[in-house]
């Protein structure tokens, strides 16, 4: 047996990769464990580079929470939502990216990278319904605890919906948000 510290990075992913995929085959489907070695799949897929590979896991493991009504539950959906639409920002695919981050953020508004990458992608999308709808979940997310980091991306992306809301009255309460949100930060 080698010694995974004298392993090169790609031989120590391949050999986790394999230990995980072991364990599959032993776990019941549909169960936490199952999902959460798919997640250390996918975790692996993402970093030797292997983007298709890892979407797809990451896809297997919110479909597999949201079939079970876990999503809540099961810490590593929100990771999962918001590490697919990293890949999905990646490949240009800015709708289905941001729908990711939202509901990365819904699950755990905490999350200063998910509060982020909505304030980033919210003008790469070219959907106006979509970006309605975003500007709408976003709006009413309230955010309880979080770091500094976590209040810094909320104001970036209330103040980035801002700028696409017409109508005065509706502008307002994203603004005055966003300024909550800094004093918080600060």
């Amino acid at each position: 047996v080698l010694d995974p510290k004298n392993m090169p990075d790609s031989q120590r992913i391949k050999a986790r990769i394999e230990e995980v995929l072991a364990t599959l085959t032993t776990l019941p489907d549909g169960t936490k464990e199952q999902a959460g070695a798919t997640y250390k799949l996918a975790e692996n897929a993402r970093q030797a580079d292997k983007v298709k590979e890892a979407e797809q896991l990451y896809t297997q493991v919110i479909e597999a929470a949201e079939q079970l009504g876990k999503t809540r539950e099961w810490g590593f959906v929100s990771d999962s939502y918001s590490r697919r639409g990293a890949i999905r920002v990646g490949q240009g695919r800015w709708d289905e990216a941001i729908e990711d981050f939202v509901k990365a953020t819904v699950l755990e508004p905490s999350s200063a990278a998910s509060w982020s990458w909505v304030g980033t992608s919210l003008s790469r999308v070219e959907n106006t319904a979509l970006r309605h709808r975003v500007i709408q979940t976003i709006a009413a997310i309230e955010v309880e605890r979080g770091s500094q980091s976590t209040f810094h991306g909320q104001a970036l992306a209330l103040y980035e919906a801002a700028k696409w809301v017409e109508d005065p009255s509706a502008k307002r309460p994203l603004l005055h948000n966003a300024l909550v949100a800094i004093d918080k930060a600060l």
